[in-house]
């Protein structure tokens, strides 16, 4: 396996001999990614130090979105914050974990994880999670 195949992730894990899933994105046959997921690891490894970008994988992976990693810069990145993406087809970039999956769920790319939620419920899981993620996370860390 290439190096550029072991950075290349879908879905689903399958084991040696499985048929490769059908990605949910774009034409199903083609074998490019349809996005590149930016961050400051090692391109080759499958898991990251950082909770966002941990977060913006798995999402992509259990939604069927095809991806590709690739070394990012705080400098190059839109908010100047890691992860950020670049969407293969238009060239454009986006940062924030959470604003990539709202758009990707928009677009119908990614499951809604929150269809079944009353809008209560959804306030509530929005407050829950910038809190944890924007002051909690820093206080763990710090």
């Amino acid at each position: 396996m290439t190096p550029k195949e072991k950075r290349e992730f879908i879905a689903t894990d399958t084991m040696a001999g499985d048929p490769e899933p059908e990605a949910t994105m774009g034409n199903p046959t083609e074998n490019k990614p349809h996005l590149i997921v930016y961050s400051l690891d090692r391109e080759h490894t499958t898991y990251s130090m950082s909770v966002f970008v941990t977060k913006l994988h798995l999402r992509l992976r259990h939604g069927g979105v095809r991806y590709e990693n690739a070394l990012g810069s705080r400098e190059q990145a839109p908010k100047k914050k890691l992860p950020y993406v670049k969407f293969v087809e238009t060239g454009e970039l986006m940062g924030d974990s959470a604003l990539i999956v709202e758009r990707l769920v928009k677009e119908g790319k990614l499951p809604d994880l929150d269809k079944g939620l009353s809008p209560e419920q959804r306030a509530t899981d929005y407050c829950l999670r910038v809190m944890i993620e924007d002051r909690v996370y820093y206080l763990v860390v710090g």
